[in-house]
């Protein structure tokens, strides 16, 4: 339940924690990108989630489907894993 303006800070920060090869699964609810925000829980947008790659994660899987409630409801679930060879800039200090 994001609200609009901490989605984008939130998932570069959840990228910025993976170490390189980490996964990270995003289960949210869906909308297409012309659809009304709604209420609580705001749906996302696959370009809002998919904007992990910019921060180093590479989508492994993105499924679009619908649940079982009444009525059904869109969800989006997908998996992202952190490229062995991105840097965040961030040094060791061990």
């Amino acid at each position: 339940m994001l609200p609009p303006a901490a989605r984008a800070p939130l998932l570069a920060q959840l990228a910025a924690t993976l170490a390189p090869g980490g996964l990270l699964l995003v289960l949210s609810r869906g909308r297409e990108p012309e659809a009304p925000e709604g209420e609580l829980p705001w749906p996302l947008t696959r370009a809002e989630l998919d904007a992990v790659t910019a921060h180093g994660l590479e989508p492994l899987r993105f499924e679009d489907l619908l649940d079982d409630e009444t009525p059904p409801v869109r969800r989006f679930r997908a998996l992202y894993r952190r490229s062995s060879s991105f840097s965040t800039g961030a040094t060791d200090s061990r």
